[in-house]
């Protein structure tokens, strides 16, 4: 009896899975433009999976993260060619505006023929969509003068509303909205809108504002360094220092942040309209038979702490408001101990069903064991899984065909082997403490490794379970096995590609703010001699004259230099390298050759250790690297005696470090790592633009290798790598 429970219940088990893996979902595609730690898309969201819950659907979410990356959304074209060019999706959803844009642009090469539900887009027109006719969806649009007359209703001696935004397209867009609403309203109040001012000069005109003042936030505002607060919640803060001033918000996603309310455009109610459009076209509804929802789905709505703190009674407010913190009154409290009590019970009524329904179905499977095994090993071989079941011990019980197939071994084998023996060595042990972790922490598994199948190495992704019998005892795991080898290599290659965007967005950032400050001195010098040289000439003055032309002569050699050195530093790394075979000598001899004036000029005494390696990369940017060092640690060298310089290499930890010792000035420990920034000299009167260790860190980095600088006690070393792969010996 015991051994036929167990049985019916791996049967009933490996059925459902197999059922699960075969059965065709309808795919759909939810394209947000912001990351998902931002409220208001959350929000969306989740009233959009809320409806589709009702389906059986298979969702995909893509996040452009637009507040973190400021760049074009071309760019996402090709990640979405390559990764979805063989998925086809019943409908795609967009959230706000960024993704809008995209899916306007790039809908019938993505996903020809795909209907679209948008939401969260501000201030859709009908002509906008004259040329979609597979876009549906849900306008976005403030309700400005329904805040005010809310304001007016609960603060009737109002006298100045204030409006603050950052300057974007979006609140220019809303700005306009609002003035239209603003003539239309019959009012003495004063509007003020505050445009593209900073935390600080915000603070301090709120903190000047009197009781009969309002605030209305429009849109974000900018903080001390003129970027744009995101998410939009968290500028709510900068708004409520003044305790006398009330502030109102149009979005529902201020509040619980320190803003009264207003009338609120839904973050929710966007996304659960969007659901019920998505419903529809998911039941065969033609999507040109679903007009566009024009008017926004906006709530009235208020924080109970905010009224408690403005003294604003609830029953002032509209019948329809609804005021989220609110503490529950005894009635709530006793209708949801009901609402408790029914649903245990329903849960209660509910096991016992199960429970009967799993006694019935028990003695049915006893009478169709033979047939429902034989139909249970066909199914499984149409999976195109891998799928098996094992004890504890280790004995194979069950497998599929695409297992087999997997590991290249034949049904006799896999039968007699243990299920340790199958797997490749690589992941043997690996195998062995996952199942140790699972059987702490039951009842499922997940987990991705790689395993080097008859030389051929995969990324693959395990997904295990224990099996329990009727009586709540282990029977076995059973798991199923995904190659996930190409969706990894997409996936790295994204966060490669997203890594190298940030890190040239900031370099640029550094390069332009170096540029403009650099390059303006020499330019004030110009400037004030020449104001000087006016004078001179009106005198007659010859030295002074001669004397005034000659800084500016040597101040426009400066900026020579600078821009010089600028556009040798803009070319690392902007073409391709030429690579080539070489010795670290040869590179080195290179070098000195070309610093031979300025070697026999300061005596300098350069020692060069023999035999150094083999490497193969750029010939040119590598004598480069060489050339500034030792011109570094000549111009730097004490002022009493001559340079001495040491050039060689250390081999350990499977990686050769080439060095530069001189017996030099030394740099100061707080200093190490300025030296190798854009125009950074510690003695400004030395010699040189500032730019040559700068360039040495960027020739190095795109050898994908590391330089650094060290104390001791001469004076300097500075040390640097290549990747392994450029050593040849």
């Amino acid at each position: 009896m015991k051994k036929i429970s167990t049985l019916l219940f791996l049967l009933f088990v490996i059925i459902n899975l197999a059922f699960c893996l075969t059965i065709r979902q309808e795919k759909v595609l939810i394209l947000s433009s912001y990351s998902d730690d931002y409220i208001w898309q959350s929000n969306i969201k989740n009233g959009i999976k809320e409806k589709l819950s009702s389906k059986d659907v298979l969702v995909y979410e893509e996040n452009f993260q637009c507040q973190k990356l400021s760049v074009s959304y071309d760019i996402y074209y090709p990640y979405f060619k390559t990764k979805y060019s063989a998925t086809t999706f019943s409908l795609v959803i967009v959230l706000d505006d960024y993704a809008f844009q995209f899916i306007k642009k790039y809908s019938e090469n993505l996903f020809p023929g795909t209907p679209v539900v948008f939401c969260g887009v501000n201030n859709v027109r009908p002509q906008m969509l004259k040329e979609y006719p597979l876009f549906t969806g849900v306008n976005e649009k403030i309700d400005f003068k329904g805040t005010i007359e809310l304001l007016l209703k609960i603060k009737p001696e109002t006298q100045n509303v204030y409006m603050f935004g950052d300057g974007s397209e979006i609140y220019k867009i809303n700005k306009t909205i609002i003035n239209d609403q603003i003539k239309q309203m019959k009012t003495s109040i004063v509007f003020h809108f505050i445009d593209d001012k900073r935390v600080n000069e915000i603070q301090s005109l709120i903190k000047k504002m009197k009781s009969q003042d309002a605030i209305v936030i429009v849109s974000s505002i900018k903080d001390e360094y003129g970027q744009s607060v995101f998410p939009h919640e968290k500028s709510v803060k900068y708004f409520t220092i003044n305790p006398d001033v009330p502030v109102f918000g149009l979005w529902d996603f201020y509040l619980s942040y320190g803003v009264i309310g207003g009338s609120m455009v839904s973050s929710v109610r966007q996304g659960e309209l969007a659901g019920v459009l998505a419903l529809e076209i998911l039941n065969s509804k033609s999507v040109k038979n679903i007009p566009v929802i024009m008017n926004s789905p906006n709530i009235i709505a208020f924080d109970y702490n905010q009224l408690r703190q403005f003294k604003i009674k609830v029953k002032s407010l509209p019948l329809n408001a609804e005021i989220i913190n609110q503490p529950s009154s005894r009635y709530f409290i006793q209708k949801e101990v009901i609402w408790v009590a029914n649903l245990f019970f329903v849960l209660i009524v509910t096991f016992l069903l199960i429970f009967l329904y799993q006694y019935l179905q028990e003695k049915k499977v006893k009478k169709d064991l033979d047939n429902n095994l034989s139909f249970m090993k066909t199914l499984l071989d149409t999976i195109p899984n891998p799928i098996y079941f094992r004890t504890l011990e280790g004995e194979i019980k069950l497998f599929n065909n695409a297992y087999r197939t997997f590991f290249q071994l034949k049904e006799e084998d896999l039968r007699t082997k243990c299920f340790y023996e199958v797997l490749p060595e690589n992941v043997v042990f690996i195998c062995k403490e996952a199942d140790n972790t699972l059987m702490k922490n039951p009842p499922r598994q997940s987990f991705e490794t790689i395993m080097v199948v008859n030389n051929e190495e995969k990324h693959v992704r395990l997904d295990k379970a224990i099996v329990y019998d009727l009586n709540n005892n282990i029977q076995g795991i059973v798991g199923i096995i995904t190659d996930v080898s190409e969706r990894n290599k997409s996936d790295m290659a994204i966060k490669d590609y997203i890594q190298s965007l940030e890190m040239k967005n900031n370099e640029m950032q550094a390069f332009l703010y170096t540029i403009s400050h650099d390059l303006k001195s020499p330019i004030i010098t110009i400037k004030g001699f020449l104001a000087y040289l006016y004078a001179d000439i009106e005198k007659q003055d010859h030295f002074k004259i001669q004397r005034g032309i000659k800084r500016i002569s040597d101040a426009t050699d400066k900026m020579t230099e600078l821009l010089d050195d600028l556009l040798a530093l803009s070319r690392v790394g902007r073409k391709m390298p030429l690579h080539s075979t070489f010795t670290m000598n040869d590179s080195v001899k290179e070098a000195v050759s070309l610093l031979q004036a300025l070697i026999t000029e300061t005596n300098a005494q350069i020692t060069v250790q023999e035999c150094m390696p083999t490497i193969n990369a750029d010939r040119k940017r590598i004598r480069e690297v060489w050339q500034n060092l030792i011109e570094n640690a000549i111009k730097y060298s004490k002022e009493t005696g001559y340079p001495v310089i040491q050039i060689g290499c250390e081999h350990y930890n499977d990686h050769t470090y080439f060095f530069i010792k001189d017996n030099g000035i030394g740099i100061e420990k707080d200093n190490t790592e300025k030296v190798f920034g854009l125009f950074e000299k510690l003695n400004p009167n030395s010699m040189g633009s500032g730019i040559g260790l700068a360039l040495v860190k960027k020739i190095l980095e795109m050898h994908q290798g590391k330089v650094w600088v060290e104390e001791w006690d001469n004076g300097s070393i500075f040390k640097f790598y290549l990747n392994k792969k450029h050593v040849i010996k």
